[in-house]
């Protein structure tokens, strides 16, 4: 594996032929009891080097052999491992159809599919000045820790690819990721009595703030319809709670 990473990321061109990158894919871990399932993900995570990419489908919960005080001290182990999470139970509502259709094959793969540049995809394009401010400003409310935040930055370069405005889907990632269950479903009791535009919440000054900070960079305002696209978008790349 050292190797293959190696060639994969030698800068200039080598005698054997290197790919751009290598996807594993780990599923059905729900099959293993519960600590093999941890040894595979701890396994492949100190194996796979750089230009490698590991994906684990499983649920968190299948990982729990229910011990006493298991589930933090598995949250804080998942937090290292994973760099980026994608909650596929979020895709159940707005994306059902076009899910079924995938499955279906309405929307089946052209037979010459064009060719994908894996060193100029769309989330490696970089942050601008206005969103690194923000996601600076927004960091106290979105973790305590540097994994959290590099787990911050890394959710918000997957979920400012949805239609919602970066502002708002960096505030509601903020808030989802460490403004805790209270603050969620105030943003919810917020968009759900909104009429046009979103206003301020009552609650903890970070979350007040937080709003305000996300508006300001919105130009503004912040339209009801573009909060809940944004907090649709956010709730997809953190672990279920």
């Amino acid at each position: 594996m050292a190797e293959v990473s190696r060639l994969i990321s030698a800068r200039q061109p080598t005698a054997v032929p290197a790919p751009q990158r290598l996807l594993f894919a780990f599923d059905n871990l729900e099959a293993l009891p519960a600590a093999q399932a941890i040894k595979l993900i701890e396994m492949a995570y100190a194996l796979l080097g750089p230009a490698c990419v590991g994906v684990v489908a499983c649920n968190p919960s299948a990982l729990l052999s229910g011990g006493e005080n298991e589930a933090e001290a598995l949250s804080i182990r998942l937090e290292k491992w994973f760099r980026a999470t994608f909650n596929a139970q979020s895709i159940a509502g707005p994306d059902s159809a076009r899910l079924m259709a995938r499955i279906l094959g309405a929307n089946a793969m052209p037979i010459a599919p064009p060719t994908i540049d894996a060193r100029h995809a769309a989330l490696s394009e970089p942050l601008a000045p206005a969103e690194a401010t923000l996601l600076t400003a927004l960091a106290g409310q979105a973790a305590s820790t540097p994994r959290g935040m590099r787990r911050f930055v890394e959710a918000y370069r997957l979920a400012r690819l949805a239609k919602a405005p970066r502002p708002v889907t960096a505030m509601m990632l903020a808030v989802i990721r460490g403004g805790g269950i209270p603050a969620v479903e105030r943003l919810r009791q917020l968009i759900a009595g909104a009429q046009e535009t979103l206003g301020d919440p009552v609650g903890p000054p970070a979350l007040l703030a937080a709003v305000r900070m996300a508006r300001a960079a919105n130009n503004g305002t912040i339209a009801t319809a573009d909060a809940a696209a944004a907090m649709e978008a956010a709730r997809r790349y953190v672990f279920p709670s």
